[in-house]
């Protein structure tokens, strides 16, 4: 018997269980597999046909992976139980298959998961699945099934999912009478127009759990439609032209049934809450309900009061003005209320006291009254950003002593109450950036009670002057946010380092664009767990010698756009712990003062950043050269041997390899100053000509810049694009709303790369960066990266977005990104249809939150 190999153009484990032969142009799967094999990877070959038949039984295998590839059908007997007997998982997602031939799969008594998504199927035959008592699970989404597969014979499938076709009738045939476990179906996204009394009546002896039929164009529901699914928990008929009347129609055949969750969103209410066909519900389990992007303008009284389990309500961008005094009267059970991006112009009265999460974030809100939030003891989470509050009066919050968040950003916040904090005993969070808060007056007491606190973002409020006490009694914070302020004459007078004083337990301080030019030597005395420091956009010029003396952990310092023109020994002596070290844009001296800082840079262990773009600004021989080309041996501050000529020169040449590398490894930062440079001339010479240039109340050209590898152009059209992107590439229509900018199809021809990705991404409201293992490994996408955050940073850009499609962690990701990781701030993606879903909402709700924050600033 010959002995097991691995085959050629593959590539497998030791022990030969696992062979993986993805992306080699193979036309069929390998004669010879090893028969200790359990996993098969053959996606992205130029596989037509699928036989199994030909090699040696396959007594192991137990799951396959075929996407990606070439296959038109699937013919009789392609797999045989005979010969992969205990294959568990099949996966032929992405092929060009159209039909399931009869006996497609014999005596499979083993498989229990089919993927068939993406395909071109019209038509599966009754008998394809012979003798598969053990099938849970089909996935069929987008394909061109026009009805439902006849699949009687799959005794134990629970999930089935035919999303994406072309389904008109979805009436299920006689033969899942008999499948008594199926629990799971997906049939949104077709074009069904009306579910009729006949439609899940096959289903009436199954264990349906969960349905969606979202995006169907449904516009008409018969009483029993649903009667026959006493055991159903999970409904979504949302982005439905469905009306009121419609809806209670449907529920009729809902009443006295298990439903726990309902999604009726964006459905056509007509300005109206249908409050009396809830009452159809009111025996029900419902506990989350999902009403948002309707129109309906109020909610009357006793809105939901039939609904008394009811856990979760969503009730965002319903154009909401009005909601009256017992609205939510009967809701004992509430703790999740969405109220955000509506109209409401005051908080709601008479909130049910079980409330433990509120969004209220992007309304009309212009002042919160004392007692607001009295009853509201179980409040955790409180979002109130992106409203128009001005006037807190000091008893505003009393009542939140459970509250832990609370959201207050980009309002218009000028005053801070003395007593307004009193109850956040448990607090961890509070957000005020992006308000008007520019003195705190007297406010020694102001924080005292929030000695939980974590995290303070008081950023971007014009914030000059407070009592030296006001943080000190903050002895819990890890996080402190002071950028974009006028904190320079307050640092400048703390001589005695009180500002800071008893904040022992703080990691990252920001105290970016402060106008900062004097650090007092005890400014950061009591900061010995600091970690990450940036004082980036001020008009320092030096720091004293004990500066940094007790910052015994820091790891990071950012001093870049400052007026440093000096570093010696001194400077730098305590940096024991530092990894990285930023002094970017800083108009340095090339003079023999600067030799011991220059020779620094080639042998410390501290990252310089981006040391390639400093430039040397006097004395005048030198002024706008790199600060790279500047040593020793180029300035007359000695009187030098024929010896040390020699040596020169030789380390004249080192230092020329050295920079031949250091420009081909950052050749996209070079040609970056070129293009400024060029661009630069042109505004000088009055072309106008420069590219796109933001004016004074222009709108954005596109809501997002997509920066995503290469190697990810398909995985882009087919799972960003459609349903988001408002254009067309190759006659294919996306049919969104948002003008996303992607290279392929929108780049400049004739210009520089570098051209499109500055000027475009400048051009556009929000960065999109797609996050895959091949995004990560070149390093003209950590460049778009890097461009993205400067931007960023200057307010060109309103906010950057991560699509983590691979599962990549924060130890996975370039530093500049490692906040966003670490506070989750990305959008997951994940291969299962409601995943899918999922997460196109929230990529939509985002892209239009930022359009939305345009428009409010």
């Amino acid at each position: 018997m010959a002995k097991d190999v691995c085959p050629k153009k593959c590539f497998c484990n030791k022990e030969l269980t696992s062979v993986n032969c993805e992306g080699h142009k193979l036309l069929k799967i390998p004669d010879r597999l090893p028969k200790s094999v359990e996993k098969l990877y053959m996606t992205h070959n130029n596989i037509i046909h699928v036989n199994f038949s030909a090699n040696v039984v396959l007594p192991n295998l137990r799951y396959v992976w075929l996407d990606n590839n070439k296959i038109a059908g699937l013919q009789a007997n392609a797999f045989d139980g005979s010969i992969v007997p205990k294959l568990s998982k099949l996966y032929l997602r992405n092929n060009k298959i159209s039909v399931i031939e009869s006996r497609t799969f014999v005596n499979m008594s083993s498989l229990t998961q089919v993927y068939l998504s993406n395909n071109d199927i019209q038509k599966i035959e009754p008998d394809a699945f012979e003798d598969t008592p053990s099938v849970q699970l089909i996935n069929l989404d987008g394909n061109y099934l026009s009805e439902i597969p006849r699949l009687g014979k799959l005794k134990s499938l629970k999930s089935l999912y035919i999303q994406a076709n072309q389904i008109s009738n979805p009436t299920f045939p006689d033969e899942f009478k008999d499948l008594k476990k199926i629990n799971d179906i997906g049939l949104s996204n077709n074009a069904i127009r009306k579910l009729d009394d006949l439609t899940f009546k096959n289903l009436q002896n199954s264990d349906v759990r969960k349905l969606e039929v979202s995006r169907s164009k449904i516009d008409e529901i018969s009483t029993g439609a649903f009667m026959w699914l006493k055991n159903i928990t999970s409904l979504k008929l949302g982005y439905n032209p469905l009306t009121s009347s419609d809806l209670e129609m449907a529920f009729h055949g809902l009443v006295g049934s298990s439903l726990v969750s309902l999604n009726i969103d964006n459905i056509t209410l007509g300005g109206v809450l249908p409050s009396s066909t809830f009452q159809l519900l009111q025996n029900t389990s419902i506990t989350t309900l999902s009403m948002n992007n309707n129109k309906m303008s109020s909610i009357p009284q006793k809105g939901f009061a039939n609904l008394k389990k009811l856990i979760s309500l969503h009730l965002s961008a319903a154009n909401i003005f009005k909601i009256d005094d017992s609205a939510f009267e009967g809701l004992d059970a509430l703790t999740g209320l969405f109220l955000n991006d509506n109209q409401l112009s005051q908080i709601p009265n008479n909130l049910p006291p079980s409330l433990q999460k509120l969004h209220l974030n992007g309304n009309q809100i212009s002042a919160l009254k004392d007692n607001t939030f009295m009853k509201l003891s179980k409040l955790q989470l409180l979002y109130l950003g992106g409203n128009k509050i001005h006037q807190l009066e000091k008893n505003a919050f009393v009542g939140l002593t459970s509250l832990k968040k609370i959201h207050l950003v980009n309002n218009k916040i000028h005053t801070l109450p003395g007593r307004l904090f009193e109850s956040f005993v448990v607090l961890d969070s509070l957000e005020l950036n992006k308000n008007n808060i520019n003195q705190i007056p007297n406010g020694d007491s102001l924080f005292a009670p929030m000695a939980s606190l974590l995290y303070l973002n008081m950023a971007d409020n014009a914030f000059s002057s407070c009592s030296m006490g006001l943080f000190k009694v903050l002895t819990s914070l890890r996080y402190l946010h002071l950028e974009n302020n006028q904190l320079g004459d307050l640092i400048a007078r703390d001589v005695n380092g009180n500002l800071f004083a008893g904040m022992d337990k703080l990691i990252v301080l920001n105290l970016t664009n402060n106008q900062l030019t004097q650090l007092p030597g005890p400014l950061f005395k009591d900061l010995i767990n600091l970690q990450n420091l940036t004082m980036r956009s001020n008009k320092i010029s030096s720091w004293g010698d004990n500066l940094y003396k007790r910052t015994f952990k820091l790891e990071n310092l950012d001093l870049g756009q400052n007026m440093i023109a000096l570093v010696n020994s001194s400077s730098v002596g305590d940096f024991k712990k530092m990894k990285t070290l930023d002094l970017r844009q800083n108009p340095f001296a090339c003079t023999c003062d600067l030799r011991w800082f220059r020779d620094w840079i080639n042998t410390t262990k501290i990252a310089i950043l981006h040391n390639e773009t400093y430039l040397c600004n006097s004395p005048p021989e030198w002024h706008g050269k790199k600060l790279l080309s500047f040593d020793r041996h180029k300035i007359n501050c000695v009187w030098f041997t024929t010896r040390e000529i020699i040596l020169a020169a030789a380390g004249g040449f080192i230092v020329f390899v050295v920079v031949i590398v250091i420009v081909y490894k950052r050749r996209w930062y070079i040609k970056l100053r070129w293009y400024r440079i060029r661009r630069s001339m042109k505004s000088r010479g009055g072309t106008g000509t420069g590219g796109y240039q933001k004016l004074d109340g222009d709108v954005n050209k596109y809501d997002a810049y997509i920066s995503s590898a290469s190697d990810n152009y398909q995985w882009v059209l087919k799972n960003i694009f459609p349903g988001i992107d408002s254009g067309d590439l190759d006659t294919e229509k996306f049919g969104g709303e948002f003008k996303l900018y992607f290279e392929d199809r929108d780049a400049e021809p004739g210009k520089a790369e570098v051209y499109n990705i500055i000027e475009n991404m400048e051009a556009s409201r929000t960065v999109l960066i797609i996050l895959t293992k091949e995004y990560m490994a070149k390093e003209r996408y950590k460049f778009e990266i890097i461009t993205a955050i400067d931007l960023l940073e200057k307010g060109k850009i309103s906010d950057i977005l991560i699509v983590n499609v691979d599962g990549l962690t924060a130890r996975h990701v370039p530093r500049l990104l490692l906040r966003k990781m670490e506070r989750h701030d990305f959008l997951t993606w994940e291969d299962s249809a409601e995943a899918k879903m999922t997460f196109k909402e929230q990529l939509a709700d985002g892209l239009r939150r930022k359009r939305r924050m345009e428009n409010v600033i």
